[in-house]
């Protein structure tokens, strides 16, 4: 999937692209990870609460509702994996984070 946040010109500043893996990082609708496979914030807009933004969008998609842990590689470190943070952690780090309550079995 891909989300994307634009500008008041219609113009794409932000985007982030995930998928929903099991543990081991595959593929998989009802797995419980999701992996954040790429993210571009345009330089002039960092610093704006835009990967809040993105991260609440991926938060309210019905695709992501089963879902409890976050994780993403990290370029700046060898592209190690980062650790899994789970959904409201990854959320509560910015302003756009709508919970759904769900239930799970």
């Amino acid at each position: 999937m891909i989300e994307s946040v634009k500008n008041g010109d219609g113009s794409i500043i932000a985007y982030i692209e995930w998928q929903v893996v099991n543990a081991k990082g595959d593929f998989q609708d009802q797995g419980s990870h999701i992996y954040i496979q790429d993210l571009w914030i345009h330089k002039d807009f960092r610093g704006k609460k835009l990967l809040a933004e993105l991260i609440g969008k991926i938060d309210r998609n019905e695709l992501a509702n089963h879902v409890l842990y976050i994780y993403w590689n990290r370029d700046k470190y060898n592209h190690r994996l980062s650790k899994s943070f789970t959904r409201e952690v990854a959320a509560r780090k910015g302003a756009h984070y709508e919970r759904k309550q769900t239930t799970r079995a």
